[in-house]
């Protein structure tokens, strides 16, 4: 296309990768920009049910959290895999919002714990 790359790179800091493109036409048309995300709490509905959120970093746990602020819904927040089976051996919730990538056990793993106890067979 007749063009060129280039990238600078620091160790630590990151890098910038430059894409030069001089025979491509630029458009005449403005480009708008909407979020691929819309979160329009009215429309989220939580019958009275409970969920677990795991996660080894607090500030998702409150991020997740305040987004079912305003729902019915008993939320429960543990910090890794161990505190979730331990929970989840002596209650019963209705679902489980875990992250994959955690210190101490991974998301998968603590996922088939849980799913090894025998109450949450049932559920």
């Amino acid at each position: 296309m007749g063009g060129d790359i280039s990238v600078k790179s620091n160790i630590g800091s990151g890098s910038i990768f430059t894409i030069k493109l001089p025979n491509i036409p630029l458009t005449e048309s403005k480009v708008i920009k909407t979020p691929a995300f819309e979160w329009e709490a009215q429309k989220v509905i939580f019958p009275k049910s409970s969920i677990l959120i795991v996660d080894d970093l607090e500030n998702n746990q409150e991020i997740v959290k305040s987004y079912l602020n305003d729902t019915q819904a008993t939320i429960y927040c543990m910090s890794n895999g161990n505190q979730a089976v331990k929970f989840c051996e002596s209650n019963l919730v209705d679902l489980i919002l875990m992250d994959i990538r955690m210190q101490d056990m991974d998301g998968i793993k603590t996922a088939k714990l849980i799913k090894s106890i025998t109450s949450t067979q049932k559920h």
